[in-house]
Parts: structure tokens; C-alpha cells; sequence
């Protein structure tokens, strides 16, 4: 297993900058997860550390050496792809070894290497197949055990559960999992599924228009965003974000205002906004349920779920920063099943310190606070 060091890298398609003076540094063992909308820039990151896109600016360095220039062989890592990448005539034998019959290796050690895999992925009784008999799981394994065989010092997965269907995802997430404590291995691993980063990572890398926009544990991220755009990412549901004024501030608490008539009180947590500046306020859906505030809000639709209830919704009194005309303008999660009913105006709850606050410009000034 290797360390990966990303200083100040930059690439450009024509007057189109793909990804702006990325720096940052993984260090061996660690599973990060890149995550970001699509166009963000992180596919194109991956890319750049694997060799398979040359970079304008800025130096990449795997396991401590310095491979900005090498050929993609060269450098330590291996890729695992979304479409798999398998070679349709040749069989899962062939496929897994393939790297390492380029590599003029012998026989016999392509033979372990391949056996050694295949163990390890549970795809022994498939060696003799080629890839058109396999499922997308087998298909994937199959590429994770052709990374297995080159021994990389970092393992590189661009998006490699987007072809699968939902239940296979969760379970290829966990063997990943496994497969990252079996093999104790550096993994860089590229997503668009915020899931798949909150389960998987150590740490998160969140990029957004081509730049690193925070880095840290799932919680640290979830628990405290520095802006709205990593607030709103993380979370399914998303956060409710609203718009409001700080009408009062001191040195215990900020006074927030949502309506000429609506206004609570905030402990303070974090660089507070100044007396009458905008700001926005966003409420995780979990939040609500018992606390020092309550409103009512007109029921526009219901999911139930089974184990919990989505019910959305336009508050009564205020408004949303975000309107979503299909979706209503504030989401709310119970986490049980809840009799609600299309139309129906009902009241909600949440507690004044389970609020996170934005400042006009998007940077966070309050973190809600966690503690139980």
C-alpha cells in the first residue's frame, strides 16, 4: 500500500478547467471516497492519478515518487472501471492475468496470483467462464481480481457500482468493504452516490466545479459542513434550507428571524452573524420530531416507507429557499410509520440548536449541535 500526494494539480480541456490547484494527500491504507454532482471534476481527478489523463500544472506522487509523467503501468496503481473493461473473448482466467502475462511474468506466478484472487472474491467455480456468462456482479469481481493480480500500491475505482441494480450495490458495498480490511490496501474510489460514500470512506472528498470544497470523516462532514453546497449534498433527504434574517445576536445567541411573526432563539455555535444580516437556515429532515419550535405544514405528499415516513410539505407562515413545486418545500422525516394524509395540515417540532446557519455567501456560521 502506497500514499498518494495531489500537489496543486490542474487540468484544462481547451478554456475549460476540469479540475483547479487540487491539493490533498492520502495516506496509506486509508479508503477515500471522492464524491461530487456530475461535470464536478472527480472522474477527471481519478483519471490524472492513474495516468490516463496528463495534467497542466502540479505533480502527483504515489508511494512517495514522483510519477506526474510516467506511463499509467508505471506508476504503482490499478483501475477498476464502471463498464468493467473485460475482455469479451478471453475467460475470467485470462482476463484476471492478463497484466501480468504483459508483464512477462511466469506461469506458474500468473497462476497464483489468479487462484489467490479468486479466492478471495468467492469466484473460483467461474475461472473457466468468459465474461458474457457472468452476471455484473461476477462481471466486477472480475475486474477487482485483475487489480488483485497486479499487487498495485493503490487501487483506483471509478464509479464501479453504477451498472448494478440496488440490492446487488449494497452488497457489492460491503464486500468492497472487506475486501479493503482483507487486503489492508490504499483505495481511491469515485462516486456520484452519497451512500456509497457515507458507508464506505475514511474520509470524504467532496468536489464541486473542478474543486476540493471539503475534506473529512462521513460524521465530521455530515455533522459540519463549512458551506451550504456540502450541507445540501450530504443527506437523503436533503436538508431544508430557509431563508431568514438574524435580527438579535449577543455572545450566547443568535435571534433568527423567519417571519415578521416568527423568530426563536439559537445558542450560539460557531463564528455568529452579524445583527440583521440575511441568512439561511437549514434544518436536517431528521431533526424534527420533539424541541423549543414548532409550525404547521400543509401535507402535499406522503411516502410511506415502512420502517419510516417522508412526508413534504409547504410551512405555514414562512417560506423554503428552495421551492420544489412536486416535492413541496420542506421535507420531514419520521422514523417510524406515521398516519398522514395528503392535504391534512399537521404540526411539526424541532429543537432551536439542531439548526445549522449559512451566511449570505454560503459559508457556515452556526453548526448544529449534535450532542444528545
Amino acid at each position: 500500500m502506497g500514499s498518494v500526494s495531489i500537489a496543486n494539480v490542474s487540468k484544462s480541456y481547451g478554456s475549460f478547467e476540469a479540475i483547479k490547484n487540487i491539493v490533498l494527500q492520502i495516506e496509506p491504507g486509508e479508503f477515500v471516497v471522492m464524491v461530487g454532482p456530475s461535470g464536478c471534476g472527480k472522474s477527471t481527478l481519478l483519471r490524472t492519478i492513474a495516468g490516463l489523463e496528463t495534467v497542466n500544472a502540479g505533480t502527483i506522487s504515489v508511494g512517495g515518487e514522483d510519477v506526474t509523467h510516467r506511463e499509467p503501468a508505471e506508476r504503482g496503481v490499478a483501475m477498476v472501471f464502471q463498464n468493467y473493461a473485460l475482455y469479451p473473448h478471453m475467460t475470467v482466467t485470462g482476463n484476471m492475468g492478463f497484466g501480468l502475462k504483459m508483464a512477462k511474468q511466469a506461469q506458474a506466478a500468473i497462476n497464483g496470483a489468479v487462484s489467490q484472487a479468486a479466492r478471495i472474491l468467492h469466484i473460483e467455480d467461474h475461472l473457466h467462464k468468459q465474461p458474457k456468462a457472468l452476471s455484473g456482479g461476477q462481471k466486477q469481481r472480475v475486474a477487482i481480481g485483475r487489480a488483485i493480480t497486479r499487487e498495485p500500491k493503490v487501487f483506483l475505482f471509478d464509479e464501479p457500482l453504477s451498472n448494478l441494480d440496488a440490492a446487488l450495490r449494497t452488497k457489492m458495498r460491503v464486500e468492497l468493504g472487506r475486501l479493503h480490511n482483507q487486503l489492508g490496501a490504499t483505495m481511491i474510489y469515485v462516486t456520484h452516490d452519497q451512500t456509497e460514500a457515507m458507508t464506505m470512506a475514511d474520509r470524504i472528498v467532496i468536489m464541486n466545479d473542478g474543486e476540493v470544497e471539503q475534506v473529512g470523516s462521513p460524521l465530521d462532514l455530515y455533522n459540519r459542513p463549512v458551506n451550504r453546497f456540502v450541507a445540501g449534498f450530504l443527506g437523503s433527504p436533503k436538508m431544508n434550507f430557509i431563508d431568514a434574517l438574524a435580527t438579535d445576536v449577543d455572545e450566547k445567541t443568535v435571534r433568527v428571524s423567519l417571519s415578521d411573526t416568527f423568530s426563536f432563539d439559537v445558542a450560539r455555535n460557531g463564528t455568529a452573524p452579524s445583527p440583521d444580516d440575511s441568512i439561511t437556515i437549514g434544518i436536517r429532515p431528521e431533526a424534527f420530531g420533539e424541541g423549543d419550535v414548532g409550525f404547521e405544514l400543509d401535507v402535499r405528499i406522503v411516502e410511506n416507507l415502512g420502517r419510516e415516513t417522508l412526508v413534504y410539505g409547504t410551512p405555514v407562515g414562512f417560506a423554503s429557499s428552495e421551492s420544489d413545486a412536486e416535492q413541496g418545500d420542506i421535507v420531514i422525516h419520521f422514523p417510524r410509520q406515521r398516519e398522514v394524509r395528503t392535504g391534512e395540515r399537521i404540526s411539526v417540532r424541532f429543537s432551536a440548536n439542531a439548526i445549522h446557519i449559512f451566511d449570505a455567501g454560503g459559508i457556515t456560521r452556526h453548526f448544529a449541535n449534535t450532542c444528545s
